[in-house]
């Protein structure tokens, strides 16, 4: 897959901006409708590669990296998923988050409460979770949009006709503005986003992040642990948001909470890390509860997280060794030593292909070639009624594929059909066929131990059959990355193949899922019936505006 130079917001053109001329800023991009012009752009230096000295894997293919996701489509039908993309991240996505009083001016961040039909509830506690995720969905955006402009496709463009099966939603859309963006506006929502992680989420006693501040951000409310969920989430918004705009603030928060993470909770005996530190980042073995609900000392949840979260800084780190204007001044001097393979940057792609290893070797119960939620500190799953999340299984999938390719890893030196048996394992148990869309999760009924029900599937399993947005979501991105990689195996032994689950997908999200009437999506589907805010401290942009994005780059062939 092709990978792109891009143009950056550069730090020197973007410094942090005092809270006075956010407001205003904020004020005319999202409350007025007038564009409100913050930076110049100027080219980064030539991307180049620097070889990293491992044996374990190492080059992807030339052959992959060219290929587009569902090599076999059409020309037209490709660019009927491209349209259709494209509407649902501008006119449905994108459009509600500016929107609906999400945007907290008084006290900053972004408030989270609204009901089903996108109405705010009035204030509410900030998570770090959500509050992170806003700031790296406009991020993202600011990347993705600069990268498509070079591309070739002048973003903020109309797509061109309207195609059939349109609704009539996504025909309103086209017919009051379209698929544009304002980069202005993207800008402003992601220096507010960090703006507030900065200043009112940011531990400055201890490093990291609070876990949940109050609705004016100045009360911390849940602050006992250092919960890794939520400081995966602040890694990836601080990592994303240095990529897009140069600050190198961000960048050094980023480095200080990895270093935190990495010296105080990475298991060197194990793998992995503790995944509940307290507040001063000590550890305890006998308490793993930590912010989120556990039932175990280890995850798949959190893991996945921190994989995709260090994948993220390990750009990051790359971008900033590479950039010109990061010369003298403190920063300068923290940075030195963490260069190279044996500084900070080493130390994350180490972190990382540890990563790699566990999810493709301890992790993975194989047969029947699946991941489940539990697992003890040394990995061995809870053997106590475990859980099979559909959507944590292939967002794992689409992970590790992005994981390897970030770091040149060859995809043919994991462990033999790891990436086809978590796909066929999801679509045979997980997909409904008759709607087009996963299942939310498989709760083992049985008290018996975990693998004896895996290995044999015939055995009762209590199957929750919702569907739930970020599980088709995540699912989609699975599809599109998993078609490029599909060598005929993925529609075998009961699986769905890659093409067909992505065009179901879509047409149900579409028909069912998306509210085109009102923005965004809905959270969950439960018997024909539509449940759930559309915001939350769960729910921001995030699981389905990146879908939208990496789904377009997928289609296109084209990396941020």
């Amino acid at each position: 897959m092709q990978r792109i130079k891009r143009k950056k917001l550069r730090a020197s053109t973007c410094p942090a901006v005092p809270s006075s001329t956010l407001l205003l800023l904020l004020v005319s991009s999202l409350l007025l409708g007038v564009p409100a012009h913050v930076s110049a752009t100027t080219p980064t230096s030539a991307t180049t590669t620097t070889p990293l000295d491992s044996e374990m894997m190492r080059g992807q293919e030339e052959e992959q990296e060219q290929r587009l996701a569902f090599p076999s489509l059409s020309t037209n039908q490709r660019q009927e998923y491209i349209d259709r993309l494209e509407r649902i991240l501008y006119t449905n996505i994108r459009p509600w988050w500016l929107g609906n009083s999400v945007v907290d001016l008084e006290n900053g961040g972004f408030n989270l409460n609204h009901d089903i039909n996108g109405n705010y509830l009035g204030p509410a506690p900030k998570m770090i979770v959500t509050q992170a995720r806003i700031t790296w969905f406009f991020s993202r955006l600011l990347l993705f949009e600069a990268d498509e402009k070079e591309g070739g496709k002048e973003s903020g463009k109309d797509g061109g006709q309207n195609r059939e099966g349109m609704t009539e939603g996504e025909n309103k859309g086209k017919r009051e503005g379209g698929l544009k963006s304002n980069r202005s506006e993207n800008l402003a929502m992601a220096m507010h986003g960090f703006t507030f992680l900065k200043d009112r989420m940011w531990d400055r006693a201890n490093g990291g992040f609070v876990w949940r501040v109050a609705a004016d951000g100045k009360t911390v409310v849940e602050g006992t642990f250092k919960d890794l969920y939520g400081q995966a989430f602040g890694l990836y918004a601080l990592s994303y948001y240095y990529m897009a705009t140069g600050d190198r603030e961000a960048l050094a928060m980023a480095s200080q909470l990895f270093d935190l993470l990495y010296t105080r909770c990475h298991d060197t005996t194990h793998g992995g890390f503790f995944e509940a530190p307290f507040n001063d980042w000590s550890l305890d073995p006998a308490h793993f509860q930590g912010a989120i609900q556990r039932r175990s000392p280890k995850t798949i949840n959190t893991h996945l997280h921190l994989l995709e979260s260090l994948v993220a800084f390990h750009r990051a780190l790359k971008e900033g060794g590479r950039e010109e204007g990061m010369k003298g001044g403190s920063f300068e001097e923290e940075e030195k030593e963490g260069r190279g393979e044996d500084g900070r940057e080493g130390r994350v792609e180490t972190v990382i292909r540890e990563l790699i290893a566990l999810v493709t070797g301890k992790m993975l119960i194989d047969p029947p070639g699946t991941v489940v939620e539990f697992y003890a500190s040394d990995w061995t799953p809870d053997d106590t009624p475990n859980l099979l999340l559909f959507g944590h299984v292939n967002e794992l999938l689409w992970l590790v594929v992005d994981a390897c390719e970030s770091l040149d890893i060859r995809l043919s030196s994991l462990p033999p059909s790891f990436l086809s048996s978590l796909w066929i394992y999801s679509t045979t148990y997980g997909f409904d066929q008759t709607q087009g869309a996963f299942q939310n999760q498989r709760v083992l009924e049985t008290e018996k131990p975990l693998l004896q029900p895996l290995l044999q599937p015939s055995l009762p399993f209590a199957q929750d059959d919702d569907k739930v947005w970020w599980v088709q979501a995540e699912s989609l991105i699975a599809a599109a990355k998993y078609s490029r990689i599909d060598r005929g195996e993925g529609g075998g032994e009961g699986g769905i193949e890659a093409g067909e689950a992505f065009g179901a997908l879509l047409k149900y999200l579409n028909g069912t899922m998306i509210d085109w009437e009102r923005g965004e999506w809905f959270a969950e589907v439960k018997e024909g019936r539509k449940e759930g805010g559309k915001a939350n401290e769960w729910k921001g942009p995030y699981h389905n505006g990146r879908a939208m994005i990496l789904c377009l780059e997928e289609l296109r062939g084209r990396k941020t």
